[in-house]
């Protein structure tokens, strides 16, 4: 299974909830009704009819509260479509005009147990018991796992 087949199983579910992270807000989760969950860790924006509404650095800029106001205008919607670029650069398409975009880095560092951590967005599909992860290394991994929820 390659990126977009695996992504067509967010296609006409609504979201949920987006969450942000607890203490880097750039991280992003998007959570469905279906319990799937997509989580961007490399750089985003947030658009309407291609015009920049929210960027992954805003958080400190405008503060959390209002950050996580913002993306709350994804609740709801359903995810149409996904475009996804050879580096696994990703477009999500909402209705209404809504996307999601993210922007592959080679950006790199140690999580505070001391593993690596080098994904630029994971895609959770509960129904299969996959996770897959697009690598900084523009490889697009996918293996089984057991979850309720990742974040």
């Amino acid at each position: 299974m390659d990126a977009f087949n695996l992504l067509s199983y967010l296609f006409h579910v609504k979201v949920k909830c987006c969450d942000i992270g607890d203490i880097v807000p750039s991280i992003l989760g998007i959570n469905m009704e279906d319990g799937n969950c997509l989580v961007v860790f490399s750089a985003w924006r947030l658009e309407r009819d291609n015009v920049v509404l929210l960027m992954s650095t805003d958080a400190d800029e405008i503060g959390r509260d209002i950050f996580e106001d913002k993306l709350k205008i994804l609740d709801g919607k359903k995810i149409i479509n996904a475009d996804v670029s050879s580096q696994f650069d990703l477009k999500i398409f909402f209705e209404e005009g809504y996307s999601i975009r993210t922007f592959s880095n080679i950006s790199y560092f140690q999580t505070e147990n001391g593993g690596d951590w080098d994904a630029n967005w994971r895609l959770a599909i509960s129904k299969c018991n996959i996770l897959a992860c697009a690598t900084n290394d523009f490889q697009f991994k996918i293996e089984k796992y057991g979850f309720n929820k990742i974040r």
